[in-house]
């Protein structure tokens, strides 16, 4: 990461990407996931290869990389790179990273609940995601969760805890 940030030494894409494929060649699903990143945002200096990232994103995924299931949730309710949108897809990969417990993903569930978009329309559990992801500190979800304590959507109405 150091090499591809240039943090503390001279950025150098190509070299991140090095020691990247030696990480992914051991196991490690967030190299995976890094690599993904790369042909994602461009780093590499070539054309971006949406394919290429999603099949490292979908290896890292299979290695353990929480971050990889979150980008793939990303990509298919976003329909990055010529993907068809896909909201299932997306509340599938968001459910596996949201259950252990990344923040952005619980938000991204409860608004898939909150609007029925590859899930069934539910507010419980809209509001149960919500709650998960605004103890971690985002915005959204607390702005959304306290809503719904206020107006007991999805909850028993509590302005105690719409309040706090």
């Amino acid at each position: 990461m150091l090499y591809e940030n240039g943090e503390g030494v001279n950025q150098n894409p190509k070299r991140a990407l090095v020691l990247y494929e030696k990480a992914a060649d051991a196991g490690f699903g967030d190299a995976m996931y890094r690599i993904g990143m790369m042909y994602v945002n461009d780093s590499l200096g070539k054309i971006k290869d949406k394919a290429r990232a999603i099949d490292f994103f979908e290896k890292a995924v299979d290695n353990g990389s929480i971050e990889a299931a979150f980008a793939l949730g990303v990509v298919h309710e976003d329909g990055v790179g010529g993907v068809e949108t896909d909201y299932a897809k997306a509340a599938k990969w968001y459910q596996r990273a949201a259950g252990a417990g990344h923040a952005a993903a619980q938000t991204r569930m409860g608004v898939l609940y909150d609007n029925g978009l590859g899930v069934e329309r539910d507010f419980a559990a809209a509001a149960e995601w919500h709650q998960k992801a605004a103890l971690q500190g985002i915005t959204y979800s607390r702005l959304r969760y306290a809503g719904m304590c206020y107006n007991g959507i999805g909850v028993t109405r509590n302005f105690n805890k719409a309040f706090k």
